[in-house]
């Protein structure tokens, strides 16, 4: 890892690692056969992605969490009348001695997406020098098969600015388990290709008016056999992969007018028992943010936690002051975030049902915030959603509409950094609910530094 000095050399790293994510999203990446990406949840929810927009971070709750290394977080989200959305994620350090730190994550998601599951892991970081630490990564499960093992390589000068390299072997003792274990279940599912994983993480900031994150996954193309001693008639074979990228960028165009980009992409292919399946998902999110005060730093907003830069400071000297010109106004009070969200799916089925499907979405929303005392924050807003879709195939066919929804808000402010969200939302869809309905969706959001 290189100590970027100068502005250029910090440029060009930046372009170098997103090259690399490029070329990693365009290698592989995948992970059980089911996809991560169902091709239609709206089938459950006809505002799924509305919804998912509506509880999306914005850049204070991304920053809070991104700038604490002790912290939780919930979101929880109606669908409809039978399903909840939820996420819930926690993570903590302690240092362990002068060089060693623990570091724990958990992450639990339910929503419409198939590829539903639970992060639970455990990093052992060691540091080797200034700024350089060399890490270990255990994932526990209940099948000791399904445990997941890594090592990563990271430069870190703050607690929100790192550049980590992970090497990840999924099921590294499913193999072992099963040739020395007494029949499990029944069965003798063997890989024969190992599902290898590299992760590129990176977050930073170029100048006093830039911030990036990039985040690059490849799991290259592994293959299993699937054995069931009892019943050899269902035997079969799957292999697949997986790639994904990940990019965010926030520029500051002037003292009171702040861009932001997200980019995310996956790919995902997979071969079971003859049937061949790829799906492609691609998302494309830019909005502005308008501060008519002024970008200013304030205490309850700031983004970086003092106590875990000091921890740094002790070990590895001064650190370089956070950018205040990134901050919101103390008590500007007033602010509108505008933008849309582009979403593109498409879907391939090749085998004993073969056929096509594909969606385009595009999502624009406009919300006002406004802070109305040091505790209270208040927000409204119109969202949207232009859905198409068309299907070929045994189910071949067409949909479109267009949902809209108003979003009205509530933030409680605890702490200074602790707070929670209360959202409902309004439908200006009669039809959704064959009469008019003022009641639509309602979301609870919370996050807790500790």
């Amino acid at each position: 890892m290189i100590c970027f000095k100068h502005e250029r050399i910090r440029v060009a790293a930046a372009v170098v690692l997103t090259v690399m994510s490029v070329s990693v999203y365009s290698t592989a990446r995948a992970y059980s056969y089911e996809t991560s990406f169902p091709e239609e949840p709206e089938r459950y929810d006809s505002e799924y992605y509305l919804d998912m927009l509506t509880m999306k971070y914005d850049r204070n709750w991304r920053e809070l969490w991104e700038t604490n290394d002790n912290i939780f977080r919930l979101r929880l989200g109606s669908l409809n009348v039978e399903q909840w959305a939820f996420r819930e994620q926690l993570k903590f350090s302690s240092e362990l001695s002068r060089r060693f730190r623990l570091r724990y994550w958990m992450d639990k998601e339910r929503t419409l997406n198939e590829d539903n599951g639970t992060r639970n892991e455990i990093e052992i970081e060691y540091r080797i020098l200034k700024d350089i630490y060399l890490s270990l990564f255990i994932a526990p499960s209940f099948w000791k098969r399904e445990n997941d093992a890594a090592i990563g390589l990271q430069r870190r000068t703050a607690v929100d600015r790192y550049y980590r390299l992970i090497f990840k072997v999924h099921d590294f003792a499913n193999n072992f388990s099963y040739e020395h274990s007494d029949r499990i279940e029944g069965e003798n599912n063997l890989y024969k290709r190992q599902p290898l994983e590299l992760i590129l993480d990176v977050r930073d900031r170029i100048g006093s008016s830039m911030r990036f994150g990039v985040n690059g996954s490849y799991l290259r193309n592994w293959r299993k056999e699937y054995r069931f001693l009892d019943h050899p008639e269902d035997n079969y074979n799957e292999e697949g992969q997986r790639r994904c990228l990940d990019i965010w960028i926030e520029k500051k165009m002037s003292p009171s007018l702040l861009f932001n980009l997200d980019i995310k992409g996956a790919h995902y292919s997979a071969v079971r028992d003859g049937l061949e399946e790829e799906h492609r998902v691609a998302e494309f999110t830019p909005r502005v943010w308008w501060y008519p005060g002024g970008l200013r730093q304030s205490g309850i907003e700031a983004g970086i936690d003092k106590y875990n830069r000091n921890i740094i400071k002790e070990k590895t000297g001064p650190v370089e002051e956070e950018d205040k010109s990134t901050r919101l106004p103390k008590r500007s009070h007033f602010s509108v975030c505008a933008g849309f969200q582009v979403r593109y799916e498409k879907w391939k089925a090749r085998g004993v049902d073969p056929g096509d499907f594909r969606k385009d979405e595009l999502l624009p929303f406009c919300l006002i915030r406004s802070r109305i005392s040091s505790r209270n924050i208040l927000e409204a807003g119109y969202l949207a959603d232009r859905y198409k879709s068309e299907r070929t195939g045994s189910l071949a066919g067409e949909s479109a509409r267009w949902e809209n929804r108003i979003k009205l808000a509530w933030e409680f402010l605890f702490n200074g950094k602790s707070r929670i969200r209360v959202i409902e939302t309004l439908d200006l869809d009669p039809e959704d609910w064959g009469e008019f309905s003022l009641h639509d969706h309602f979301f609870v959001m919370m996050q807790v530094v500790f």
